[in-house]
């Protein structure tokens, strides 16, 4: 068999309309899938969703669950095969093995686009762009749920991605003054309002 020239995982973190999930595919050429993520981040919500998902015969082979160290976690469930197989011993074990590597990959992805704990300034403006993102993909649900007027959440958007701006400028500005060659040109010595 040709050796695969593309990549084995594809994470699709887009949340278009009507598809409000990351979608996770594998292109596995025996037991490929495609699954949906879904996040929980609290113990109750997730025990909720395992109980009643267990009324499925197959759960255990068609889903995937990461804890969260501080409550909640990530369930990866499958929702489709790219190809008829047979469902035996060495292909279920295929399809867990798969399954676990691309839930490591997906929550290394996801601590990426995250930002840490610390309060940066480039962890500002990623949260702040995560923001953004989330609020234009939710925004008929987010009118919805607000019921408030299209206007307000227009501007509220708007007004985020002015903040964004700010952020970037700051750091720009941040990031030209501590730089060698500005600190060089620079000299306090010069300064012809200096009058020591």
């Amino acid at each position: 068999m040709r050796k695969r020239e593309y990549p084995l995982f594809i994470i699709d973190t887009s949340k278009r309309d009507g598809y409000p999930f990351d979608c996770l595919v594998c292109l596995d050429r025996t037991v490929g899938f495609v699954a949906r993520v879904f996040q929980f981040w609290q113990d109750e919500p997730l025990r909720d969703f395992v109980e009643k998902s267990k009324k499925n015969p197959h759960f255990e082979f068609l889903t995937l669950m990461y804890r969260f160290s501080g409550g909640g976690g990530v369930i990866l469930v499958i929702e489709d095969f790219l190809y008829h197989f047979e469902f035996n011993y060495e292909n279920k074990n295929r399809v867990k093995s798969l399954l676990k590597k691309l839930i490591k990959k997906y929550i290394y992805t996801e601590k990426d686009r995250t930002p840490r704990e610390e309060l940066t300034l480039e962890n500002q403006i990623k949260q702040q762009k995560i923001n953004i993102e989330n609020a234009r993909e939710n925004y008929d649900e987010i009118l919805h749920r607000t019921n408030v007027d299209v206007k307000i959440v227009d501007y509220q958007i708007a007004l985020a991605e002015e903040t964004l701006k700010s952020l970037e400028q700051l750091r720009d500005i941040q990031t030209k003054i501590s730089s060698p060659h500005f600190k060089q040109n620079f000299n306090i010595n010069n300064n012809p309002f200096n009058n020591e």
